[in-house]
């Protein structure tokens, strides 16, 4: 038995009738708060470069990566074994360079592939933007739609309407569409 299976067995045991009434009572709702609390204790981890606590929180992390699937597996959706299978044929497919035939080398290159790839996945998606989570902090988001919008060359100058408004200006913000376009790309100086 690997040690992965005997966390997913503890975990089973954790939720069985017979085990933690707390355990039990979780949903995978009712554990996004720990899984969010865990990830940024995951990260400040990484940046003190500790170690020992990197790999604490990291068990903390997958402790709760088993809690949600053992979840979702009592309640017949999917199992760890599928979360495995799914990630594993995502990252093959992502990867041509590696695993495929694909000539593309250099991360700019590759990061560009794997989002090619992933747009063809998500055809649904009718913005570059869609597939953004909701439920991410609106400093981060806006952090990874500036980084989405570079990589596909957005210019902020000309297509900055979309983005505030969604589409067509509203007869509001065509005055200050105007008073945007005057502005252009001027540095704006703060006070220090």
């Amino acid at each position: 038995m690997t040690e992965f299976e005997r966390l997913r067995d503890i975990v089973a045991r954790l939720r069985s009738p017979d085990g933690c009434p707390w355990d039990r009572e979780q949903t995978n709702a009712s554990l996004v708060p720990a899984l969010l609390e865990e990830s940024y204790e995951v990260a400040g981890a990484v940046y003190a470069q500790d170690d020992a606590n990197l790999r604490e929180e990291l068990g903390d992390l997958l402790l709760l990566i088993a809690m949600h699937a053992q979840i979702a597996s009592e309640e017949k959706r999917f199992d760890v074994d599928e979360i495995a299978r799914e990630v594993s044929e995502k990252l093959i497919r992502r990867h041509p360079h590696v695993f495929g035939k694909s000539e593309a080398r250099g991360s700019e290159a590759v990061v560009r592939q794997w989002e090619a790839i992933k747009r063809k996945e998500k055809k649904g998606d009718t913005h570059y933007l869609a597939s953004l989570p909701m439920a991410l902090p609106a400093l981060m988001r806006a952090e990874k739609a500036q980084k989405k919008a570079a990589r596909v060359n957005f210019d902020r100058r000309r297509n900055w309407r979309f983005v505030v408004c969604g589409g067509e200006p509203s007869p509001q913000m065509s005055v200050r569409s105007r008073e945007f376009a005057a502005i252009g790309h001027r540095q704006i100086r703060r006070p220090v």
